[in-house]
């Protein structure tokens, strides 16, 4: 991967963007949806058919039939629209909704705004968008309900060059060398796999965890 002077290697196969603070991290995070909101809202129209198809096709042996979903770092909220398509009571949260978003609140997913096992089912495409993974995971065990489901959609690792989209982008900021370090690492935090899929996308790799602690 070469000298990266920006970023820090961490253990357990991480790798994560320097940052001055905190607030910087924040501040870097909130400008994706200004910097390019139309191509946004592209990928967003895309994500919301898409991950309606995989919910029916992928997913329904393996999570609650109805209940409530939360959705990690929605942007403008399309994974909230397809889960609502769907049949479910969903919303999501993002450090940066826009202004007038429908789907989605202000929120930070290392400090979820929600009390303890209240949510049937978790779902993020972004842990590429994290800071503190270990912040991150302990919020979803917290507020997933027993035997809560957890879905993670994600690139493949940095250390894995076969996979295209595996290249970090300039609001990256959490990297794993491979992607079953990062499933491993997940299952280490209180969670069991449950399902794995594939499909086309830029997050081409889905897996469904169960909350087992």
């Amino acid at each position: 991967m070469g000298t990266r002077p920006e970023w820090e290697e961490l253990k357990d196969g991480f790798n994560r963007r320097i940052y001055s603070s905190y607030e910087e991290y924040l501040a870097a995070q909130a400008k994706k949806l200004g910097d390019g909101s139309e191509k946004v809202a592209k990928m967003d129209d895309a994500l919301k058919s898409g991950l309606l198809r995989r919910i029916r096709a992928n997913m329904a042996d393996h999570i609650p039939q109805g209940g409530n979903v939360l959705c990690l770092a929605a942007r403008m909220g399309g994974e909230v629209a397809a889960f609502i398509a769907a049949g479910y009571f969903a919303v999501g949260i993002d450090i940066n909704p826009g202004k007038g978003n429908i789907w989605v609140l202000y929120g930070d997913f290392h400090k979820l705004n929600f009390p303890e096992n209240c949510v049937d089912i978790i779902f993020t495409n972004s842990l590429d968008h994290v800071m503190e993974i270990d912040r991150v995971l302990s919020e979803v065990k917290r507020v997933l309900k027993a035997d809560g489901r957890l879905i993670v959609e994600a690139k493949g690792g940095v250390a894995e060059p076969e996979v295209k989209s595996a290249r970090s982008d300039k609001y990256d900021c959490f990297e794993w060398h491979t992607l079953d370090r990062l499933i491993d690492y997940i299952e280490r935090q209180g969670f069991q796999v449950l399902h794995r899929y594939r499909f086309k996308g830029f997050t081409p790799n889905g897996i469904v965890f169960k909350k087992i602690t």
